[in-house]
């Protein structure tokens, strides 16, 4: 639970994609600098975030947009996370079985201490965050609470909608894995939706900077290591515990990332948002001879 509770001391500092309120101009949400500049591979909308659900919207535009639209990065992540599920699913019931044979009660302990991360206590967290942020007046906590609570709401969006698509039966029932039913358990939601906070957090109090002091960097890196190593826990308990398989829980890792990563670029100036832009293009292609075909022109 001490993951929980930084985010409080966190908000404390100025993040690096929040506003600083003794600068007017700086106060404006970078969403709004985003908008402004219309940098962002799939603009979101000429109007400016006039309130917390306007700015939801556009968040959900631009979310949309990225999968729509998904650059050469989004592509490697979507296959990345394709591929490592498929060969664990293939190799499922093995992986469970050593899984199985390795429990111990220090394990069965550990999984009941990172369990509750992935139950009521982080989307709690990080929707109080924003409601004590407004109701307080301190800008800086309700723009990270309303960061936090759009990732975890579009990660348990999107799970709910794969674990339907992939509504495999759980280990203890006999692992069936059907397809477009109610009810499955596909995808890991108590992993997707601690990963769902880990990459905000990394780049709003984390991000490493030239000059930094030694003290600083060092408790950055631990700070990265923390929110990294939470959803990873989680996951571990949830194959310990017997209720997923190894590929269910890498696929929750894999959507509550990209949530994350979708949401703070939405958030970030275009510059310190990671790159989605598409590098590549279908092109027409002729021959000497007369014959016609098409190819791929990367863009550096």
């Amino acid at each position: 639970m001490l993951w929980i509770g930084i985010i409080p001391i966190l908000l404390t500092h100025a993040p690096s994609c929040l506003a600083s309120p003794e600068n007017p101009k700086e106060a404006e949400p970078t969403l709004t600098r985003m908008v402004q500049e219309a940098n962002a591979p799939q603009p979101l909308g000429e109007r400016l975030p006039s309130s917390d659900w306007e700015d939801f919207r556009l968040t959900a535009r631009h979310v949309g947009s990225r999968f729509a639209h998904p650059g050469g990065r989004d592509l490697m992540l979507f296959a990345g996370i394709v591929a490592g599920s498929a060969w664990l699913q293939h190799n499922k019931l093995e992986l469970a079985t050593d899984a199985q044979e390795l429990r111990t009660p220090e394990r069965d302990r550990f999984a009941g201490t990172v369990r509750p991360l992935g139950e009521a206590a982080v989307p709690v967290a990080a929707l109080s965050t924003w409601l004590i942020g407004k109701m307080t007046g301190q800008e800086r906590m309700r723009q990270a609470g309303l960061i936090l609570t759009e990732s975890a709401t579009f990660t348990v969006a999107a799970t709910e909608l794969l674990q339907f698509v992939f509504s495999e039966q759980r280990p203890a029932d006999g692992g069936d894995l059907r397809y477009f039913r109610p009810g499955g358990h596909g995808v890991s939601g108590h992993t997707s939706i601690v990963a769902s906070l880990s990459v905000p957090l990394d780049r709003m109090f984390f991000r490493l900077k030239p000059g930094e002091p030694g003290g600083v960097r060092f408790g950055k890196i631990l700070g990265k290591t923390l929110v990294y190593a939470a959803p990873i826990a989680t996951g571990w308990s949830r194959v310990n515990d017997d209720k997923h398989y190894a590929w269910n829980v890498v696929a929750g890792l894999g959507v509550g990332f990209m949530m994350g990563d979708f949401v703070m670029s939405a958030h970030e100036p275009a510059d310190d948002a990671a790159p989605s832009a598409r590098p590549w293009r279908i092109v027409p292609i002729t021959g000497d001879r007369g014959g016609v075909g098409v190819g791929v022109a990367f863009t550096p």
